[in-house]
C-alpha cells in the first residue's frame, strides 16, 4: 500500500472530532523523515512502506480506543487486504519487545502468539523501529522530544512498568537509528518539535 491509499484509508476510517487521526498524520511526518535520512545514508528501508504503516498504525482507534487498539487496527487491515500495512498497527503497539518479555506481562499467552503469529517477518526491523521512535515523539497532535511524550503518557494513564518499558524501547530505538544513520537522530527531530497540523 502506498500512502496516498493509506491517508485515504485513514481518512476513511476517522471519526468526526477526533484527534488520533492527526496524531497518525503526524507519526507518518517524523517517520518519513527518519526513513529518507536512513535511505541517504544507504539503508534499504522502504519509505513508502513506512510511510504508510504510520498512517494506519492507530486506525484500530476507529473501532477501540482501549489498549487492544493495535490489534484491532491489524484485524481491520488485514480484513481489507493490507495485512502488511497493518504490521505498524501491532508493531506501534509491542514496541519491540521479546516474545519472552511479552509472555511475562498480563497479556494472555495464547492471544499472544496469535498476534505474533501475524507477524510477516517475525522478527523486529529498523523500519519497526522508525514507526515506533516516530510514534513516540508524537504527543497527541505535536512533535516534541521523547521525555515530553513519556510524561505525557504518564499523565494521561498513570505509571506503570509497561509505559516504563516503552519509554526504555523508545531510546533503544533511537540508538539503533543513530547507530544506521552514523549520526544522531535527534538532528532529524528537534527542528520538528512543537509543530503541529
Amino acid at each position: 500500500m502506498n500512502p496516498a491509499a493509506a491517508l485515504e484509508l485513514l481518512q476513511a476510517h476517522s471519526p468526526a472530532g477526533e484527534t488520533w487521526p492527526i496524531h497518525c498524520r503526524q507519526v507518518a511526518r517524523v517517520a518519513r523523515c527518519i526513513a529518507d535520512a536512513l535511505i541517504e545514508v544507504g539503508s534499504d528501508v522502504d519509505a513508502d512502506a513506512i510511510e504508510a504503516q504510520s498512517l494506519v498504525h492507530d486506525i484500530g482507534r476507529s473501532v477501540n480506543h482501549g489498549y487492544l487498539h493495535g490489534w484491532e487496527g491489524f484485524q481491520l487491515m488485514e480484513k481489507l487486504g493490507h495485512a502488511a500495512t497493518g504490521r505498524g498497527c501491532i508493531m506501534h503497539w509491542l514496541k519491540g519487545r521479546s516474545r519472552e518479555e511479552l509472555l511475562q506481562s498480563k497479556i494472555p499467552g495464547e492471544f499472544l502468539e496469535q498476534v505474533l503469529a501475524c507477524l510477516d517477518p517475525p522478527q523486529w526491523q529498523l523500519a519497526d523501529s522508525v514507526i515506533s521512535l516516530a510514534d513516540s515523539s508524537v504527543a497527541g497532535v505535536q512533535i516534541v522530544p521523547l521525555a515530553f511524550r513519556h510524561e505525557d503518557l504518564r499523565k494521561r494513564y498513570g505509571a506503570s512498568a509497561w509505559l516504563d518499558r516503552h519509554a526504555e524501547l523508545a531510546d533503544q530505538h533511537a540508538v539503533q537509528i543513530s547507530a544506521a544513520l552514523g549520526y544522531d537522530v535527534a538532528q532529524i527531530l528537534a527542528p520538528l518539535y512543537g509543530t503541529q497540523l
